[in-house]
């Protein structure tokens, strides 16, 4: 048995790649470079990340859902969510793995969505008790492969990467973005708030993801800073919405302070811009925008920031 990554995994908790995440997510493609340019002294390119599957990842992501697939049950879930049929002779496997290149990353993120032991990990109580033995096949059979497409997509230069979840591929970004992300769900989840946990790793996913939409996204991130503002500044009304509590801290900003000393104005002015900018809002007005890629992600990063917040705390009520 292979244990290359084994000791790696043992310190994992509940999502198995939190910790691999900082880790592989902070390597640089421009960190290494061929030994004739070293030699040449020639100053270090900019890296550019490659979208699709360029020739050199073909054969390489092909071998790895070759491994991964290894349930004829896996293969089928796999293909009848993206509507693949097997012909001739054919199993659906093969088909999977003849798709052509544009495809593939389609086939790939699916097969990571709908892997049994993923899919099971992931939706198990916190307080359920695994044993053992379920751990490490989760580890052998989900989460070093997962580990492994990483590394792959980043030796690759691909403009992809796997989730911290390990259950999709996003589009990659900047460390420290993606920590602040982490840890902004894990306050929240620990705060008793799951649901804002959950909305904001949607809106993320919404953004980041193979398929974007971005103005599910910007819902999302909007009501997932609701999970945990409303609770806090609001609590005795049901038809809270965001605005009521941008509106509610302006008008009552010095009864309120942050971590960045007393009143409301930083939280005030983070809310509006989010509040504000989600353009598609009322359906039927003549001066509806579309919701934007670059809105979408700047929304998730506000949003990210204010449940990070809320739900450690930050914004208080003055006694």
């Amino acid at each position: 048995m292979d244990t290359s990554y084994r000791h790696r995994n043992d310190r994992y908790g509940v999502d198995g790649l939190s910790e691999v995440a900082a880790s592989v997510s902070i390597v640089s493609i421009g960190a290494w470079r061929p030994l004739d340019e070293r030699e040449a002294g020639a100053a270090a390119p900019e890296p550019v990340l490659l979208d699709g599957v360029p020739e050199h990842l073909d054969k390489p992501l092909r071998q790895w859902l070759h491994g991964f697939l290894g349930e004829t049950h896996h293969a089928q879930r796999v293909g009848l969510r993206l509507h693949i049929a097997a012909r001739g002779r054919w199993d659906i496997k093969q088909e999977l793995l003849a798709a052509e290149p544009d495809a593939l990353l389609r086939v790939t993120d699916a097969a990571l969505y709908w892997h049994p032991l993923g899919k099971q990990w992931a939706e198990r109580a916190e307080n359920e008790w695994v044993s053992p033995t379920q751990r490490q096949d989760w580890q052998q059979q989900f989460v070093i492969p997962a580990v492994r497409l990483r590394d792959m997509l980043v030796d690759a230069g691909s403009v992809w990467t796997v989730t911290t979840g390990g259950r999709s591929l996003q589009r990659r970004v900047d460390a420290t973005v993606q920590e602040a992300h982490d840890a902004a769900k894990q306050a929240a989840s620990t705060s008793g708030r799951p649901e804002a946990a959950r909305d904001l790793a949607d809106a993320w996913a919404k953004t980041y993801g193979l398929h974007p939409e971005p103005s599910e996204a910007y819902r999302l991130a909007i009501r997932a800073v609701e999970d945990v503002a409303i609770p806090v500044v609001l609590p005795q009304d049901k038809n809270a919405t965001l605005g009521k509590v941008r509106t509610h801290l302006r008008d009552a900003s010095a009864r309120w302070r942050t971590n960045m000393g007393a009143g409301a104005e930083p939280v005030v002015t983070m809310i509006s811009s989010l509040w504000i900018s989600q353009t598609d809002r009322h359906a039927g007005q003549a001066e509806l925008e579309r919701i934007d890629q670059q809105a979408a992600e700047q929304a998730v990063h506000l949003a990210t920031t204010l449940v990070q917040w809320f739900a450690a705390g930050h914004v208080q009520r003055v006694p």
